[in-house]
């Protein structure tokens, strides 16, 4: 049953506290391997890292480096130019010709927005003499909303994003199109990314907790985490594999880091211990994720009110009522999948008493057994 006015999120977390200190340490991994000097090491388990480890590339910290001396100075557009020349320079190479304008605006936009240009753009743009021209092309293509669609699938391949729950019902989930779109929204306005991260890892309780929000954004941002596969014919019977999910998409998307393995030992090389792991964990256990059905329950559950938390009661009676129904919906099936196994049966039978024969002897086996039954009953009395 499609329900436009409820979408996939937590319903319920029950510590801001403690979500907050999950996303406050997340940011600090983030920025530590980011180098950024206000995170050390050492409020991350530095006892699990030896000196050879903190070598290892991916951690180590941005810093600024001076660009390496060329000999073709008028070539450079930007300082990151000099990288690639002084290896062009080294090999004893030249650089490639300019593209021309055709070339360059075509390149652009494909790059950008994932679209040829149209003959209007290229004519404008060939005829545009100003030293700016360029520079106008690129603002243009950012300002497109056709730019969030293309970078905004990026970051949906990264968190497994599909708009079915996936496994053998593989059951559609109408309400997840409103996480795609809020992804989307996000690159088109340059969202900062620290917000990117909370509203995606606790948007429901920032929306609870916070000032009333005057849109369902930061609620709908925790599609990210709901939409974590389901396992099974009936998910909850299996939803430790949800969390494990959700977790390692937490650990790929955000750290670049794999977090599966310290489901059963602490990393070697990464600051992750058994304990971060089942800190997120138990996080994530006391939150209750929505469900769109599957073979056993095929009706939605436990899904979100897009309205402010001061109107959600508004919604609870038909929330409840729903739930009665649905309730009731599923008991009906089970007794409409009894009475078709009954009528198959009894046509099963018809269809073998095909004479009067038949007929006869199979009443006379009936009275038969209906006498010793009496019989039976009469001893007992």
């Amino acid at each position: 049953m499609y329900r436009p006015e409820f979408l996939m999120g937590f319903v319920e977390t029950r510590s801001l506290t403690t979500m907050q200190r999950c996303v406050t340490s997340l940011l600090g991994l983030v920025l530590l391997l980011a180098g950024n000097p206000t995170a050390t090491a050492k409020d991350l388990a530095p006892s699990l890292i030896d000196e050879k480890a903190r070598q290892f590339w991916s951690f180590q910290p941005v810093k600024a480096v001076t660009p390496p001396v060329v000999k073709n100075h008028q070539w450079l557009a930007t300082p990151i130019d000099a990288f690639i020349l002084a290896k062009v320079e080294a090999a004893d190479l030249e650089p490639a010709p300019s593209a021309d304008r055709r070339t360059l605006l075509r390149r652009a936009t494909f790059d950008l927005i994932g679209l040829p240009p149209t003959p209007g753009e290229v004519r404008a743009f060939v005829e545009d003499e100003s030293p700016n021209a360029f520079a106008k092309v690129i603002d243009r293509l950012l300002d497109s909303p056709r730019y969030g669609e293309r970078f905004g699938r990026r970051w949906l391949d990264v968190v497994r994003y599909a708009d079915t729950a996936g496994d053998g019902a593989d059951f559609p989930i109408p309400e997840a199109h409103r996480y795609r779109d809020y992804v989307i929204n996000a690159f088109n306005e340059d969202m900062p990314y620290d917000r990117f991260i909370r509203e995606q890892i606790a948007g429901d309780l920032l929306a609870r907790h916070g000032p009333e929000y005057v849109d369902a954004d930061p609620v709908i941002a925790t599609g990210y985490l709901a939409i974590a596969r389901r396992i099974g014919f009936f998910p909850p019977y299996q939803v430790h594999l949800t969390y494990e999910d959700a977790i390692d998409t937490l650990g790929r998307s955000f750290l670049g880091l794999t977090l599966g393995c310290a489901r059963c030992h602490d990393h070697k090389y990464d600051p992750i211990t058994v304990a971060d792991y089942y800190g997120l964990y138990g996080i994530l256990s006391s939150s209750r994720f929505p469900s769109p059905g599957s073979e056993r329950r095929p009706g939605p559950r436990y899904f979100v009110p897009l309205l402010p938390p001061s109107k959600a009661g508004q919604i609870k009676p038909f929330h409840a009522e729903l739930a009665r129904l649905d309730e009731e919906a599923f008991k009906l099936e089970e007794e409409k999948s009894a009475a078709d196994d009954r009528v198959v049966a009894l046509e099963h039978q018809l269809k073998n008493a095909t004479t009067p024969q038949q007929l006869d002897a199979d009443r006379v086996r009936l009275e038969q057994a209906s006498k010793q039954q009496a019989r039976i009953v009469a001893a007992y009395d």
